[in-house]
């Protein structure tokens, strides 16, 4: 199996995991290249700014050899915090009134569905390096 570029959001999990208090955003930031043409990462990412004054700014190589040595569980983190974050985002859509028209009824059917599927990407044979994320319903 392939493994997929080392990002931006990969990098982040590991600073966040590594240092809990700190917030992307707020204490620091991550960049990196991107192709003009397709705006695609094109390169490994960086710590473009390091705020806090309480913990130095870790060394980006030893960031990537921790998530390189635990990288099964950054994927996981990762990918069940894109996730929950969708499922957070559907919560009002799968339970409709009880005198909802039939027509809603089977959409939220539709969403509940989805959701089902959310919450079993972690039993996927290949996750956290190779997951099939469900369509959302119409």
């Amino acid at each position: 199996m392939e493994p997929i570029l080392y990002t931006h959001d990969m990098l982040i999990t590991v600073i966040q995991t590594k240092f809990p208090a700190l917030m992307h955003g707020r204490d620091f930031l991550v960049g990196h290249p991107v192709d003009p043409d397709t705006n695609r990462q094109t390169g490994e990412p960086f710590i473009a700014v390091w705020k806090s004054v309480e913990i130095p700014q870790p060394d980006a190589g030893t960031l990537k050899a921790e998530f390189a040595a635990n990288e099964s569980t950054y994927r996981a983190m990762l990918i069940r915090t894109y996730r929950d974050r969708l499922l957070v985002a559907t919560d009002g859509k799968a339970n409709p009134p009880q005198d909802a028209p039939p027509d809603v009824k089977a959409q939220a059917a539709a969403w509940q569905q989805y959701r089902q599927r959310l919450r079993d990407l972690t039993g996927q044979p290949d996750f956290p390096f190779d997951v099939q994320w469900p369509a959302m319903p119409a």
